[in-house]
């Protein structure tokens, strides 16, 4: 692969991304205007641990593993071990 592949690939790759957080945020605004506190939750998805989320926002574990669930059936995040991230990087 030549230099500019990987550059053209990365471009690619960004645009996908740009892309996949637009749709991703669309599908989960019916979810925010539900519920504010959620929003929070998805820019927290991955870069907190359940227990600093659950205190942060005033959610209850419930709500929170369910919540993450119901956007992982959706395709909207991923499973990591015991906890969930969002399906691109940030």
């Amino acid at each position: 692969m030549m230099p500019d592949d990987r550059s053209e690939l990365a471009q690619i790759r960004g645009i996908l991304e740009s892309l996949l957080r637009i749709e991703t945020y669309r599908e989960l605004d019916v979810d925010f205007k539900k519920n504010p506190k959620l929003r929070k939750l998805f820019d927290l998805t991955g870069r907190a641990t359940h227990s600093e989320i659950q205190k942060q926002l005033h959610l209850s574990p419930n709500i929170i593993t369910e919540t993450w669930g119901s956007w992982q059936d959706r395709g909207l995040v991923k499973k990591v071990g015991k906890s969930y991230q969002k399906i691109w990087r940030e």
